[in-house]
Order: C-alpha cells, then sequence, then structure tokens
C-alpha cells in the first residue's frame, strides 16, 4: 500500500493556477518526497470554457495516484456541501458530510456502511481541523496555510499540513490522509471567476 497511508506527516500542495483548470494535488511525505498525485477527471475543453463564464464547477472528481501511478482512490465532492471517496472500481470508501452542531466547515467521517467514523472539526476560521475518532479521541489535525493575498484571493494555490497523531483503523487510515483534498474541494475550489469580473456563484 502506498506510503499515502501510512506517512505520520503530510503536506497537500497544489500549483499556481486559474480556478478555471483542472484541479490538481500533489501529496509529500514529511520528507518531501512525494506518495501520491491527484487530478482532476472529465474536465473537457468545453466545461473549462463553461467554469470561465459561468462558474460551473459545483462537482469535481478527483484520481488520486500513487508515486509509480497505481491508481489509489477517487473522491468525488461537491461545492459547499459532501465528499465521497471509493476505489477505483467504484466501491465506496466513505466520506465527509455536513455535521450536526458543529462548524459549517466541520465534517462527519462516514464510513461505507452509513456510520459515523469520526470527524473532522472545524476552528473558529475554517483554518484549523481538529480529526477525531468515533470515540472522540484526537487523532490527527489539519492546517490550511496562508499562502499570501493574491494566491488566496484569486488562484486556487492553497497548501495543507496533515499531522496524524497514531496509526489509525480503517476507514480513518484511507480517508484522513486524503482530508485536506476533500475539504479543499469542497469549500476552496469553487474560486471561479466568470467574465463580468465577480467570483461566479
Amino acid at each position: 500500500m502506498s506510503d499515502l497511508f501510512s506517512s505520520p506527516l503530510l503536506w497537500v500542495e497544489q500549483p499556481t493556477r486559474l480556478p478555471v483548470a483542472k484541479a490538481r494535488y500533489k501529496v509529500l511525505d514529511g520528507g518531501g518526497t512525494v506518495v501520491a498525485k491527484a487530478a482532476e477527471q472529465g474536465v473537457s475543453l468545453k466545461r473549462a470554457a463553461a467554469r470561465a463564464v459561468f462558474g460551473d464547477a459545483k462537482r469535481r472528481l478527483v484520481e488520486v495516484r500513487g508515486p509509480s501511478d497505481e491508481a489509489l482512490l477517487v473522491i468525488e465532492a461537491y461545492s459547499e456541501s459532501n465528499a465521497f471517496v471509493m476505489w477505483p472500481n467504484g466501491a465506496r470508501i466513505g466520506s465527509f458530510e455536513a455535521a450536526r452542531r458543529e462548524r459549517y466547515h466541520s465534517r462527519a467521517i462516514i464510513d461505507h456502511a452509513g456510520h459515523q467514523a469520526g470527524l473532522l472539526r472545524a476552528g473558529k476560521v475554517g483554518r484549523r481541523y481538529e480529526v477525531t475518532d468515533a470515540y472522540g479521541a484526537v487523532a490527527a489535525q489539519i492546517d490550511k496555510k496562508w499562502t499570501g493575498v493574491v494566491k488566496e484571493m484569486v488562484t486556487s494555490a492553497d497548501r495543507y499540513r496533515v499531522e496524524i497523531h497514531r496509526p489509525l483503523p480503517d476507514p480513518l487510515r484511507l480517508l484522513v490522509p486524503v482530508a485536506a483534498i476533500a475539504l479543499d474541494m469542497i469549500f476552496f475550489e469553487n474560486k471561479d471567476w466568470g467574465l463580468d469580473g465577480w467570483p461566479a456563484g
């Protein structure tokens, strides 16, 4: 299995690009070695043009691949909503869904059978997430790093630090390492700008 699921420290980075382009991510371990890459699927030139005009990016489908280009996971995310994580064959591993009685950016971690396996609890400004297991014990922390005013407002060059405190059971072992990608796709990948100069909805 890829080191994506065994490293205690991960960095999730995006190249600097315009938001209408395909979403891309690079995942590195604590030593700076690339352990996975992710790229959005199904974005034709026509769809990219539609994003530029209408901000049409409510659904994104990203394929996560290992360093040898082996398919690892698929993440399907909906802007301002939920994200679903699947094996390459389409079988569901789990999801990140709106959490009751929690801050808006928080997401419950749901297993393939629909049971809550943990929680991504957002801090006050939606840049720090405490990850807890099904029993409420802290298992990891995700921090969205500040990349500068221009990059934050106009481009999609976000950067995340994922620190996993201890070995995790399934499905957390598979879901927590890609949680930053899911959160980014839900909340921060909708910076698409229409031709009128205003962020498109």
